[in-house]
């Protein structure tokens, strides 16, 4: 089980950053999980895990999601390679096309109607240059020619993983990705999706692993805040908030249960709440996962 930070949930300081890093270590998560918005207040991710690398030893390192479109791949490529060495291989890093909101789109200076292209068109080339191969390739959206980023090995990640919701993402996800994560999910709709991405790969020639699907899911232990309430109540109405943002054992438990069914092999959870004591909440919140597994039929936690 992975321990996300999403968007709202943030730090005021590094002592307080590597607390949280390395509370989650110690009290039995097995990755950290860290979101792009460049609009927002959230930190950068990639440097934000370059960091919590430094002060961790053995955890892994996810991003949830890394923008592709508005890049440079050989940039973005490089980046990567520099922190899974760093790290000793512990990054695991998932691409998307980032958040539909207009202002991410002119922050990462590309429309919305150029996103898909250059996604498809930068990934082959990310994990081409991550394999350590020398990389010619021509686009609308960038020029390469004869370059490697690597020291001619390939760089210490093994999956490239990918986001998405729509068909259109998730034909892309059957086409380019190791894995897929999902996101603000019901039970009924990952069950279509991971249907629909298995499907498709078929169709294409490609083998896609079961074990490669994953949810993240924003949880309270105590209560659903404010911010996320009103964030379901508009962005998906007519949906039970208990299926999105479960409160409490019981609902973890269900919606862990009826995701497990649907194909979802790997979890990641999103504290809904900030706590004044991270050491604290991220053993309480351990404590909440470990129970709803020990109910579950299904649900199994790696230790």
């Amino acid at each position: 089980m992975g321990l996300g930070l999403g968007l709202g949930v943030s730090w005021t300081s590094s002592a307080e950053f590597a607390q949280f890093a390395r509370s989650a270590e110690a009290t039995g998560w097995d990755s950290i999980w860290l979101s792009e918005h460049l609009t927002g207040p959230t930190p950068a991710a990639l440097p934000a895990l370059a960091y919590a690398a430094a002060v961790t030893s053995n955890i892994r390192l996810g991003t949830s999601i890394t923008v592709v479109p508005g890049r440079s791949p050989v940039e973005l490529a490089k980046t990567l390679w520099t922190i899974a060495e760093l790290c000793d291989g512990r990054l695991l890093p998932i691409f998307g096309l980032g958040t539909a909101e207009d202002a991410e789109h002119a922050a990462f200076n590309v429309g919305r109607r150029h996103r898909g292209p250059w996604f498809d068109a930068a990934l082959p080339v990310i994990r081409a240059l991550l394999r350590g191969d020398r990389v010619t390739a021509s686009s609308p959206y960038f020029n390469i020619s004869d370059t490697c980023v690597t020291d001619g090995g390939a760089a210490a990640i093994s999956d490239l993983w990918m986001g998405g919701r729509s068909q259109t993402e998730l034909r892309r996800v059957a086409k380019l990705s190791d894995g897929w994560l999902a996101s603000f999910a019901t039970p009924l709709q990952t069950r279509n999706s991971i249907a629909f991405i298995v499907n498709q790969a078929a169709e294409m020639g490609r083998e896609f692993d079961k074990e490669h699907f994953g949810l993240l899911l924003p949880y309270g232990r105590l209560s659903r805040s404010a911010a996320i309430a009103d964030l379901l109540d508009h962005a998906y109405p007519g949906i039970d908030p208990d299926e999105l943002c479960p409160v409490g054992v019981d609902a973890l438990r269900r919606v862990l249960d009826g995701h497990a069914k649907a194909g979802v092999t790997k979890f990641i959870l999103v504290p809904d709440n900030r706590p004044t004591n991270w050491s604290l909440e991220l053993k309480l919140l351990r404590d909440d996962v470990v129970s709803a597994a020990a109910r579950s039929e299904i649900v199994r936690l790696a230790e």
